[in-house]
């Protein structure tokens, strides 16, 4: 009896297992959530490198799974010495466009167009 109950036990984790493993390859979670730093500028394309963090004076931007954002930005002013902040907004992303709202001395309406997502990289197009 106590050998049948070990096993029943056994089979039900099993299959809690089986059935969480199998609902996050149902929803896989989205590739931008994290860190994106070091970007790179060609032409209107931004390339970033996802990260663990940001860079201390450096820009950044991290995108959270609940809609809200941090951009790691000097703001306007480029003028030496280049200080950097952090800056709260929201964003949510339809197909290959990702549109974000900025609050930093104002409210900044900004859209980028992913041109290529990949776990560590991502190239956007700003509009």
């Amino acid at each position: 009896m106590q050998t049948l109950f070990k096993t029943f036990l056994l089979l039900i984790i099993i299959l809690l297992t089986a059935c969480n493993q199998n609902e996050d390859k149902l929803n896989p979670p989205d590739p931008l959530i994290g860190y994106w730093i070091n970007p790179e500028y060609v032409d209107d394309q931004m390339t970033l490198m996802k990260s663990s963090n940001f860079n201390e004076n450096d820009y950044g931007i991290a995108f959270f799974e609940d809609g809200t954002l941090i951009e790691r930005s000097s703001g306007l002013c480029g003028t030496p010495p280049i200080t950097y902040s952090d800056f709260e907004g929201t964003w949510t992303k339809t197909n290959t466009t990702i549109d974000m709202t900025m609050i930093n001395q104002w409210i900044d309406e900004i859209q980028w167009d992913i041109i290529n997502l990949e776990d560590d990289k991502l190239v956007v197009v700003w509009q």
